[in-house]
């Protein structure tokens, strides 16, 4: 088979490019084949000559496709040079191309007989040979071939294959592997690479390989054998079985696969498919008693027992000794319940041989299974007692005391099962497992041990082995087991779980995270999720620690610690913000985990929110008052804020708690320092130095201070003596030892300590400070200008000194003095470049001092004048002196020559191009100079020096500002906030630009910041209105714009977008009032005066919409959007020719607009259906024209226009034509639009194509199955086609979907034909047709009972059954009433209040406003109202519920009902549009109902609401005590009080009543919250979350509400 199948693989061979590489000296032996080889001679020089140019031609003819006349030259060119290598080459070439394989390898073998340097010819060879099967010659020459050249991927694939037919499977997988790119090969290269695996048994890369290539080739079903057969081996048994099947689909014939794949569903469990291949693999007279054997257990298994036993009574007949057979039998015996059958069928072999020890083995297999363990173990010991030797009865026998737990009799039959085979790995399982049971683990896990000495695969035993020791937590030895386990079986996920954290628990944290991905991706198991979050932590993994930890919150959101851990994370990478979001999580999770509390403060100390952080540590001790953190941290808190008194109680308190907590003795030291209350402060670092030895130089320093703060320097000597001999290194220790010694007097000591402190720390400013004032003491200086003067005189020409003399004048800001000191210096050394320079900064800095005298100007004009030629001479003495040439630049900026502002900074640059403030300096001159692009480019380079430099962020943003880059200078605003975040002019440009790039919500947080700094800032006010409305968020927009306009009053532009505001949130009329706000501060905006007039046309006040688009026009007579919506107004009007004229007038200023194009059309179109004008449906069609061709994508513009040809189809049928047309283009849009479809049909069923129509009807049926106007045209179309069976069934649909016929009288009456008839009419006259004639009178009474019957029996009829509450046979009866008189209002009346009483509320509507149509009585219209109105509410259709119950009032004042129902109404409605609040009709309504029952609680109660809602709170509270006083008991009455209370801010009035509602509901979620949020303003943050931690058990989204709250 394999042959073949390489033979159809080397038909596919494509050639692949030949290269020529060095040859190696490994060549084949000719001598190795059978092929006749030419001698080699001696060949004159002529002959040669005439072979070459035999072979010259021969190429010729070669290229020329001359195959045969080429090959007889090559010949000529052999017979005259016989050793031609090249002409023996080209010669096979031409053979091989004519697929003469055997004369072409002789041709090859020769060339290379004769010339062994051409490489191809070997490759040749080997292919040749390769396609006549000789594949140890393949091998010889392409060995050698790959050798010298490696990249031919056909020479290894060849060569790999003929390893293989040679048996030699791992040269063969050696050489395949090395063709992987073949890319033309790939399904020829997968078979083949398959194969060898399969051979070297790596069964799993052979079944992805066998894979690939069926992808390739899905018609080869050999590999799908080859691939059931590897996932078998591997069993992978379901796989193995779906493939095989698949397989035997085409092969049905072969028994084995057949077999096979039954024995897969076995395995897999699948045992009906199991018995269907088995069957048909065990042939009758088959004899393989293991395919009968298996085939019985499949029927077991598929419980097919009584064909099962004959099968093993079958196998028994021929060999009754095959025990397996036996077993089962009894198997079998026992699933039936046959046990005395079972026994006695043992008892049968038995008799037949009483010595056999199977046979008494088989009976204690049976009574085993009966649970008759003692008989069974007497049965074993017969076995035994008859073959002492019979190792089963043994282990059996071992097996059952195991079942009785008696472990020690099984260890000792185990004992002797191993003395017959001491190399049972199985029995030292065993063994080992009862060991483990009596708890011997040393044993057990020697045993183990032993059985995989034994057996190595096996695999029950290393498991075992691997639990005991992950047990009895031997990690590390468990680890390569469980590799071990899942090499085998990787789905074992028990073992892949133990291994995770095996790993993990020896510090393995990568394999960890590998295992417990692997795991976790089979096994959503929230306790290795987490485990896998640890592991990344331990590995300092902190995004995918975090992405580990949100995934076991999202397995399991009450999972403990997890956002803690979180929190943790983010703490380590100081993300703040993060992990304080987390803990937050975490506690509102788990509010009493008082560790999550203490974090959150510790994130919130982080962050500098003091307050935060104290309330958490309070909320951690409301919950432990013996947290010992939590009052540290605390402290901590304190001591950042600067509480320090309230500091050391919170340090003292954790160290009564605990009293060896170490850091707590410090930072209390500190604390009581800082307080100066030093002798405490004193015994607290006493204290921690007993505590904590590794701290004592700390401890000895800060007590050293403490003493020195108390006054006790003797004691601080002490004390720092220790310190420094701890620590000899400590500057600070020296400096406060001279310190002491100062305070003390002892100068002399004071400056050794303070030298040494020097000494220690060259750059300790203060030591040298205190140093010049201990001299100071020691009369050597008066101070430090004293000091340098002393140094001068002792030597006069000590330059140093006279330059930081001046240095010290320059910061005592004596100039002059300083200027005097620096030209010392030069008069010492005049090549001093520094001199000048300093000289040159002090006359600037002199200049800087006289900026704001107006009196001195000149005085600072020269003063700058002078520094610039200070610099000047310090650049002449040193021209790459950068600072001079940046200074110079100062002074010119401050001189405001710009140019050499810029010519200063250039220079600078040259000497250094990483200083940050030249660059900012240039970027200024340049900015000055209007030159904004090169200012940037400054201003970038500055930052790229110094990216803390948030003043060239800011100058950089304004000029990109400037130019319009606002998406750039965005970026700048965002990077000077995050280094200044207290400039509000820069969070001013941040949200201006993020508001002109369209970042709303950035815009927002931006320019909140900056009212913040500075609250008087109208633009900045104005500015976030503007991007509140980028985010719709009108309501708070409008706010914003309120509050510009509060602080500039004349700002046009917020009254206008505040306006804007008002019209989105449809407050119309105060859009209108801004509006003319707008138009007044700027008469000539066009745009204020339009928006002004489109809001009183949403008002429907369209006279005055229509004088402000007047005063628009005057303003701008070409405004489209006035023109348009001028016309639009026009039509609402209903002056239709004035609406027309706009609309031209509009088009002409803007020809592309569709909106213009369709309305126009449209106003002719409802022109010509009020006047059947067919004038106006022309006009109107040619103004859908116009439309289309700005916009051909509006299906409904293409439906209009196809109505507009419908009606003009009257006069012309050319028209409806075009109207299929239209609806057609309308379809191609929107294809399922039911309405186009049916026009479409309409038009078809005009022009007489009614098949066509139907067409169109059944897609509509398809869409809508319940329409009955389709199936009425289906009939009409099949009726007019004489198809009337198919009309009947169409009509007979169409009756039993629209029993009214109400869709079909509304078609009839558009299409202007009313008299065409409903569908049982045309059913009738369908059946009629058909000769149908009873079918038919039936149909035509049907027809008739729309309009014929006694109407009062049908009325009194409903009457009696709604009374009896049967409101199915009322509504049936009345609605036939009123349909027989249709002015029968009691009718009406009656089945409105039946549809009412039985909750169809939408049904009622219909016939309560018949008979408001219909009666002039007042009274019963009054009652029809009010049901309505009650409808209405119910379908909480508020506008139309107060409508009716106005008018149920207007009739009848006196009633309570009428207005309290009203008001609930205006309360409803007002919550459904808070836009439009209607409370103070609401109000009024309840009191008129109060005025009419004084004593209904309600009333009074939604009165309060009503109040609330005006914000009228103390009216409020008033009714909520009068409804209270008529019932207490209303839980919701005390909350609504408790609401009014909390308005007013009168909290303790507000507990109190939301107390008293939770007396009455302990669920009331709403007081809950009312009751926390009050606890809030009463600062009692601990309240409040008793209140949360109660609420989140009872509403989890009020209960978020409040922690936010608490937390904010």
């Amino acid at each position: 088979m394999y042959n073949n199948c390489f033979k159809n693989i080397c038909s596919f061979i494509l050639m692949v490019a030949i290269l020529n590489f060095a040859f190696s000296q490994n060549k084949p032996n000719n001598d190795q084949t059978n092929s006749k080889e030419p001698s080699i001679s001696k060949i004159n020089e002529k002959d040669i000559k005439k072979a070459i140019k035999n072979f010259e031609k021969g190429k010729k003819s070669a290229e020329k496709g001359k195959s045969q006349d080429a090959i007889e030259k090559f010949n000529k060119a052999i017979e005259l040079n016989p050793n031609y290598g090249e002409a023996y080459y080209e010669k096979g070439m031409l053979l091989f191309e004519q697929n003469n394989m055997k004369d072409a390898s002789t041709a090859f073998k020769n060339a290379i007989l004769n010339n062994d340097q051409i490489l191809e010819a070997y490759f040749f060879a080997g292919k040749t040979l390769f396609y006549i099967e000789d594949f140890q010659g393949v091998v010889d020459y392409l060995k050698y071939y790959t050798e010298n050249n490696e990249i031919n991927d056909e020479a290894w694939f060849m060569l790999g294959v003929s390893y293989y037919q040679l048996d030699q499977y791992e040269k063969s997988l050696k050489s395949l592997k090395k063709c992987t790119n073949f890319k033309s090969l790939n399904f020829e290269y997968n078979v083949a690479l398959g194969n060898t695996q399969i051979k070297l048994q790596n069964y799993s890369e052979a079944i992805k390989l066998f894979s690939q290539a069926y992808e390739n080739d899905d018609k080869n079903t050999d590999l799908l054998l080859q691939i059931g057969s590897a996932q078998y081996e591997i069993k992978d048994y379901l796989s193995a079985a779906n493939s095989l099947s698949k397989y035997l689909l085409e092969n049905e014939k072969n028994l084995n696969a057949t077999y096979k794949c039954g024995l897969s569903y076995l395995k897999s469990e699948n045992y009906p498919k199991a018995v269907e291949y088995l069957e048909r693999a065990s042939l009758p007279d088959d004899y393989e008693l293991d395919k009968k054997f298996n085939y019985g257990v499949a029927l077991k298994m598929n419980r097919n027992f009584e064909l099962a036993n004959e099968v093993f009574d079958q196998i028994l007949k021929i060999d009754r000794n095959y025990q397996k057979a036996q077993e089962e039998k009894v198997e079998v015996l026992f699933a039936q319940d046959k046990f005395e059958e079972a026994l006695e069928s043992v008892k049968k072999v038995l008799i037949q041989d009483l010595n056999n020890p199977s046979a008494h083995h088989l009976m204690a297999n049976t009574l085993a299974k009966l649970n008759r363990w003692e008989e069974a173990i007497d049965a074993e010991k017969k076995a035994l007692k008859i073959d002492r030797n019979f190792t089963q009865g043994h282990i059996f026998l071992g097996d059952l005391y195991y079942t009785l737990e008696k472990y020690r009799e099984a260890i000792n039959s185990y004992n002797r099962a191993l003395r017959l085979a001491p190399t049972d790995s199985n029995i030292y399982f065993k063994r080992g497992k009862s060991y483990s049971m009596l708890e011997n683990f040393g044993e057990a896990v020697n045993d183990f041990n032993r059985s995989l000495k034994s057996d190595s695969k096996n695999l029950n035993a290393k498991l075992e082995l691997a639990n005991l020791l992950f047990d009895l937590n031997r990690f590390n030895e468990s680890i390569e087991l469980y590799n071990d386990v899942l090499a085998v079986n990787s789905n074992d996920l028990n073992a892949l779980r133990n291994l995770s954290k095996s790993y993990f628990s020896e510090g393995y944290y990568k394999d960890a995270v590998a295992s417990l991905q692997l795991y976790l991706s089979q096994n959503a198991d929230p306790d290795y999720q987490n485990l896998l979050g640890h592991a990344y932590s331990n590995l300092n993994m902190i995004d995918q620690a975090v992405d580990a930890f949100k995934m076991v919150s999202n397995l399991n959101p009450e999972y403990k610690d997890v956002n803690y851990n979180i929190g943790l994370l983010y703490t380590r990478i100081e993300d703040f913000d993060k992990s304080t979001e987390s803990f937050k999580e975490a506690i509102r999770i788990h509010p009493n985990d008082t560790k999550s509390h203490v974090e959150l403060g510790r994130s919130y100390i982080s962050q500098n929110f003091i307050q935060n952080a104290i309330s958490s540590f309070e909320l951690a001790l409301r919950i432990d008052q013996q947290y010992a953190p939590a009052y540290y941290y605390m402290g901590e808190a304190f001591k950042v804020n600067n509480q320090n008194t309230d500091a050391a109680v919170a340090f003292k308190t954790a160290i009564i708690i605990n009293p060896e907590y170490v850091e707590a003795y410090y930072e209390l030291g500190l604390a009581y320092f800082t307080l100066k209350e030093y002798t405490k402060a004193a015994d607290a670092f006493r204290k921690g130095i007993n505590l904590e030895p590794l701290n004592e130089p700390d401890y000895f320093y800060q007590l050293g201070k403490a003493h020195s703060g108390s006054g006790d320097y003797k004691q601080t000597i002490f004390a720092l003596r220790e310190a420094i001999r701890l620590n000899p290194d400590f500057a600070p220790t020296y400096y406060e030892m001279g310190r002491a010694f100062y305070n003390l007097y002892r100068f002399d000591e004071a400056a050794q300590y303070f030298e040494k402190a020097i000494s220690a720390d060259q750059d300790y400013t203060e030591a040298h400070i205190q140093l010049a004032k201990t001299y100071e003491n020691l009369n050597k200086f008066s101070n430090v200008v004293d000091s340098y003067q002393e140094v001068i005189l002792i030597d006069p020409e000590n330059i140093s000194t006279h330059f930081d003399l001046g240095l010290a004048y320059s910061n005592l800001e004596q100039y002059d003095n300083s200027v005097s000191s620096f030209n010392t210096v030069l008069e010492l050394q005049p090549e001093f470049p520094e001199a000048y320079f300093e000289i040159g900064l002090a006359y600037y800095e002199k200049g800087l001092s006289l900026m704001n005298r107006e009196d001195q100007i000149g005085d600072m004009t020269d003063s700058y004048e002078k520094s610039k030629i200070a610099f000047s001479n310090a650049i002449k003495q040193k021209p790459d002196f950068f600072d001079a040439h940046y200074n110079r630049g100062l002074s010119n900026y401050k001189l405001e020559k710009f140019n050499e502002v810029i010519s200063d900074c250039e220079e600078a640059i040259k000497y250094n191009e990483k200083d940050t403030d030249v660059y900012y300096l240039l970027g200024l001159a340049h900015k000055s100079n209007e030159d904004y692009q090169k200012a940037i480019d400054a201003f970038i380079l500055s930052i790229e020096n110094d990216s803390r430099n948030h003043f060239a962020y800011n100058q950089k943003g304004l000029c990109e500002e400037f130019l319009g880059y606002n998406k750039e200078a965005l970026n700048s605003y965002d990077s000077a906030v995050l280094i200044d975040n207290s400039n509000y002019s820069y969070f001013y440009h941040l949200g201006l630009n993020a508001y002109l790039v369209g970042e709303f919500d950035k815009a927002i947080d931006a320019l909140s910041k900056s009212i913040e700094i500075k609250p008087d800032n109208a633009e900045a006010k104005y500015m976030l209105g503007m991007s509140l409305l980028g985010l719709k968020n009108y309501d708070v927009a409008s706010k914003s714009f309120r509050e510009a306009i509060r602080l500039d009053p004349n700002l046009q532009k917020a009254h206008f977008e505040l306006a804007n505001c008002y019209r989105v949130l449809e407050r119309t009329d105060d859009a209108i009032y801004f509006f003319k706000q707008a138009s007044t501060l700027n008469p000539n905006d066009v745009e204020s005066q339009y928006l002004l007039g489109l809001s009183y046309y949403d008002k429907n006040q369209f006279e005055k919409s229509e004088e402000s688009f007047d005063k628009a026009l005057m303003i701008d007579s070409k405004h489209f959007k006035t023109l348009f919506h001028l016309a639009m107004t026009y039509r609402k009007l209903n002056l239709f020719d004035d609406a027309l004229e706009n609309f031209s007038a509009a088009i002409k200023e803007n020809d592309k607009d569709f909106d213009a194009y369709f309305y126009y059309g449209l106003t002719f179109y409802e022109l010509g259906e009020k006047s059947k004008d067919l004038s106006n449906y022309e006009k109107a069609s040619e103004q859908f024209n116009n439309a289309i061709e700005v916009n051909d994508k509006s299906a409904d513009v293409y439906y209009h226009l196809g109505l507009s040809y419908y009606r003009l189809g009257i006069d012309d049928n050319q028209y409806y034509e075009s109207s299929v047309d239209s609806y057609n283009n309308a379809l191609k849009i929107d294809n399922d639009n039911l309405d186009f479809l049916q026009k479409l049909g309409t038009v078809f069923i005009k022009l007489g194509r009614f098949e066509e129509a139907i067409d169109k009807f059944k897609i509509m049926k398809g869409y809508d199955p319940n329409n009955a106007l389709t199936y009425f045209n289906i009939g009409l179309c099949n009726k007019k086609l004489e198809k009337l069976n198919d009309a009947i069934d169409a009509f007979q649909i169409s009756t039993s979907l629209d029993q009214n016929q109400e869709s079909i009288h509304e078609f009839i009456t558009w299409d202007n034909n009313p008299q065409f008839g409903n569908s049982y009419y045309h059913l009738g006259e369908s059946l009629f047709k058909s000769f149908g004639y009873q079918s038919s009178i039936e149909s035509f009474k049907q027809s008739l009972l729309i309009d014929k019957e006694h109407q009062q029996s049908f009325y009194y009829l409903g009457l009696a059954h709604k009374k009896m509450k049967n409101y199915e046979q009322a509504v049936i009866n009345l609605k036939n009433a009123t349909e027989l008189n249709n002015e029968d209002f009691y009718a009406y009346l009656e089945l409105g209040k039946s549809y009412y009483e039985s909750d169809q509320f939408q049904q009622s509507l219909t016939p309560f406003n018949e008979v408001i149509n219909i009666k002039e009585s007042e009274d019963v219209k009054a009652e029809a109202n009010y049901f309505l109105g009650l409808s209405y509410f119910n379908l909480a259709q508020y506008s139309e519920s107060i409508e009716s119950f106005l008018a149920a009032v207007s009739i009848n004042n006196s009633n309570f009902n009428y207005h309290y129902n009203l008001g609930l109404s205006y309360n409803k409605i007002s919550e459904v549009d808070a836009q439009n609040p209607q409370f103070e009709k609401s109000v009024d309504a309840f009191i008129n109902a109060i005025s009419i029952d004084e004593n209904s609680s309600e009333a009074h109660y939604n009165l309060g609401i009503a109040y609330f809602n005006l914000d009228r709170f103390g009216e409020a509270i008033e009714e909520y005590k009068i409804a209270l006083k008529i019932n207490q008991k209303s839980a919701n009455t005390h909350y609504h009080l408790g609401r009014a209370y909390y308005a007013l801010e009168r909290w303790q009035d507000s507990v109190l009543s939301n107390i008293s509602a939770l007396e009455l509901n302990p669920k009331h979620s709403k007081s809950h919250y009312q009751l926390g949020m009050t606890y809030l303003k009463l600062d009692d943050k601990g309240s409040a979350f008793d209140e949360y931690k109660v609420l989140k058990e009872q509403d989890k989204n009020l209960a978020n509400s409040l922690f936010d709250s608490i937390y904010q």
